[in-house]
């Protein structure tokens, strides 16, 4: 049975991406933010499209339900001839400012599934489950994939009582608890939970790139068979050892250097010179790691008042822009300052300068600390940049989180990625050993905390194979091309649902994101076209499993 298109996906995308979308202007973009009004907005319209969906099932003599789980995750299941399962899953919250692509179009090409099966009237030899998982991004609540570990039993209750939920100023338990959710029930669902991987037969994911190698391959969708990236998180602390005694008095004018970048996904956007698919990538234009560079290289009559990005910033986030703040004195040769930053930048990045008195009485930042932290920005890009290199990608690392503190520490958030374990505490132990060799050299303590470990997912050979026939069928023989999905994802977590280690059937459809790949920002975009070609893979794929 081919595919038949239907008309329900792009109103039904385009209804779910715009709860919470402000515009598409840089400080605006969409904001559903995990167990937020609206994130339980959009889910009300996904209950109301199941609901308009399953009487058209009911009038085929199918069956379809809305289901919703203790944790507010929904579920749209179309009843099969058997109690197995495939299940098609995706979120429907975003980070702050957001885009509207990442997450919500895998959702509404779930129910696309559904809407074929329903208007060809099959019943489906299986089970298929489409679900729209609550906070699978971090920023609001700290907790990767939260929704999903929270449905598949896959989460530790020592670290809800952590994880502060930035929105409400509660930790994520009570979070939970306001909603009904007690210790107990958490601790029987954490035993018991609500998707048991014993009965799946596949989990499938279609999900932007949020990166831009298919672009620049001009693909618009590729196959994900080398598995879904897991992530080590934490934050570095960089504090003084000893109070410094400064002299600023020559140093009465301020400096502003504001590097301007691209946004990207800390996971997706491969680092510069990695090579995937035989083709070296140079995409990151990281505002934060050339700000960095440039910092190290001002004179030393220069002295650093303030290093900043957007709202601190965030652990997934490529930053596209970084302010430098620098201590200059009154005999300051401006001029020399914007030809050499120029000089530096990468193709497609820009900067400006603004230069005015030091009338509020500005104060450097401890020299040691300042000089620690840039060259833990430097070093981790790269070491990550030279393994991901002879690696091929299996490695990245990020530092996309930045905070000066009041008491003189500065906070880096730094996300480290892997498609391979083993090669990934490899990049951890070269990390941590040039940490200790810069905590020494500048006489600085580095402490590292809030740890949260994410390990790599195996997808599986079947339903690659399947995925490469589908594909071949579709697009006239051609093969698909095949790569590996560095960002987490949802369906990590269902694949590892199963008892004793064992693995659900995972695959994945990536889709090609335009715009130089941006992700997490209001100018993410996938074209319709790709997305509804997506659309017809997955449900070639459903329909062969």
């Amino acid at each position: 049975m081919k595919p038949t298109p239907t008309n329900s996906f792009e109103s039904t995308f385009h209804e779910l991406a715009n709860v919470g979308w402000q515009g598409d202007a840089v400080d605006q973009g969409r904001d559903c933010l995990a167990y937020t009004e609206n994130e339980d907005n959009v889910h009300a319209i996904f209950a109301d499209r199941v609901g308009q969906l399953s009487k058209s099932a009911e009038e085929n003599g199918l069956t379809l339900t809305l289901e919703v789980d203790p944790f507010g995750n929904s579920y749209a299941v179309l009843a099969g001839e058997s109690d197995r399962e495939v299940v098609i899953c995706s979120h429907l919250d975003s980070v702050p400012n957001g885009g509207k692509y990442d997450g919500v179009l895998g959702v509404a090409a779930g129910l696309d599934v559904l809407q074929r099966f329903v208007d060809q009237g099959k019943k489906p030899q299986k089970t298929i489950r489409v679900a729209a998982f609550r906070g699978e991004e971090s920023s609001a609540t700290g907790h990767v994939c939260l929704g999903s570990s929270l449905a598949t039993g896959n989460f530790d209750l020592s670290i809800l009582k952590e994880r502060i939920h930035t929105d409400s100023g509660m930790n994520l338990f009570n979070v939970l608890a306001e909603r009904g959710i007690t210790e107990d029930a958490l601790q029987e669902l954490k035993n018991n939970p609500y998707i048991k991987g014993d009965i799946l037969d596949a989990v499938l994911e279609t999900h932007i790139e949020q990166s831009s190698v298919l672009e620049s391959l001009d693909e618009p969708i590729g196959v994900v068979v080398d598995g879904i990236g897991g992530a080590r998180r934490s934050d570095l602390v960089i504090s003084p050892k000893q109070t410094e005694e400064t002299e600023i008095a020559e140093c009465d004018k301020i400096l502003q250097i504001t590097i301007n970048g691209k946004a990207g996904h800390s996971g997706g956007l491969p680092m510069n010179s990695e090579v995937i698919l035989d083709k070296e990538m140079n995409l990151r234009r990281d505002a934060l790691a050339v700000a960095a560079k440039i910092a190290k290289d001002l004179p030393d009559t220069m002295r650093l008042a303030g290093i900043s990005v957007p709202d601190g910033g965030s652990y997934n986030v490529v930053q596209r822009e970084c302010t430098l703040e620098v201590l200059v004195p009154s005999d300051f040769t401006y001029e020399n300052i914007p030809r050499s930053v120029h000089s530096t930048l990468p193709d497609g990045m820009t900067a400006q300068f603004d230069i005015q008195n030091n009338k509020n009485g500005f104060k450097p930042i401890n020299r040691n600390t300042a000089k620690s932290a840039i060259d833990i920005i430097i070093k981790c890009e790269e070491i990550a940049s030279e393994m991901a290199r002879y690696t091929r990608g299996a490695v990245r690392a990020t530092i996309g989180k930045l905070l000066v503190n009041g008491d003189g520490s500065i906070e880096l958030g730094i996300d480290q990625r892997r498609l391979n374990n083993e090669l990934a505490e490899r990049m951890r132990e070269r990390i941590a050993g040039s940490l200790q060799l810069i905590s020494l050299g500048n006489d600085v303590g580095i402490e590292e905390k809030n740890i949260i470990l994410a390990p790599a997912t195996p997808l599986s050979t079947r339903i690659a194979d399947v995925m490469r026939r589908s594909y071949r069928d579709l697009f006239q023989e051609k093969d698909p091309p095949e790569m590996g999905s560095m960002p987490g994802q949802d369906a990590a977590k269902v694949i590892r649902s199963k008892d004793g280690g064992k693995f659900v059937d995972g695959g994945m459809i990536f889709i090609r994101s335009l715009n130089g790949g941006v992700s997490h920002h209001p100018e993410e975009l996938s074209s319709m076209d790709d997305m509804q070609k997506a659309c017809d893979l997955l449900f070639e794929t459903v329909n062969r499993l």
